[in-house]
């Protein structure tokens, strides 16, 4: 899942979720939320990519959720999604901004917007551009660094929900 922050990132966004998607034949997701759909900034403009129509065929043993199948599938699944954390490892989009290592902010979308905004060089921050599954091994090693530490979300709190995994176990 990717979430972006600004109309720039749902471009760039977008476009990298259809490469991973095809790279790891799975379903990507992209996140909005009410303030990014509402929101204006500049983009630049890049050149467009044709990529080649894809022919509709019917895949029933990987595209049908009755049970019998989904129980088959699982095992399929799970092999993906430990490639895609691998790929969250390295993922490009998820940044880390080194400022004061009294405070660090973990956020993800228009979240890090406001944090910035209110923050600004006061904090440091990792701003989370793929979500899911969660790079566990960059968010650690961000959060070592801080005496404070904030997880800022808009809506779900998925981050905050992982914090035990993350080692940090204070509300």
């Amino acid at each position: 899942m990717f979430e972006p922050s600004d109309s720039q990132e749902c471009i760039d966004l977008t476009k990298e979720a259809y490469r991973v998607s095809e790279t790891y034949d799975v379903p990507v997701m992209i996140r909005m939320t009410t303030r990014v759909c509402h929101s204006k900034s500049l983009v630049e403009e890049k050149d467009r990519q044709e990529v080649a129509p894809v022919l509709y065929q019917k895949q029933r043993d990987k595209m049908d959720a009755v049970p019998a199948i989904s129980k088959r599938r699982r095992y399929v699944i799970e092999e993906q999604e430990e490639k895609l954390k691998g790929y969250a490892e390295s993922c490009p989009f998820n940044e880390i901004e080194m400022n004061d290592t009294k405070i660090g902010i973990i956020a993800a979308g228009a979240a890090y917007l406001y944090a910035k905004e209110a923050l600004g060089d006061k904090a440091s921050y990792l701003k989370l551009g793929f979500t899911y599954p969660l790079s566990m091994e960059i968010i650690k090693a961000f959060s070592d660094n801080f005496d404070e530490l904030y997880v800022i979300e808009e809506l779900d709190p998925p981050l905050w929900k992982n914090r035990y995994a993350i080692g940090k176990t204070r509300s």
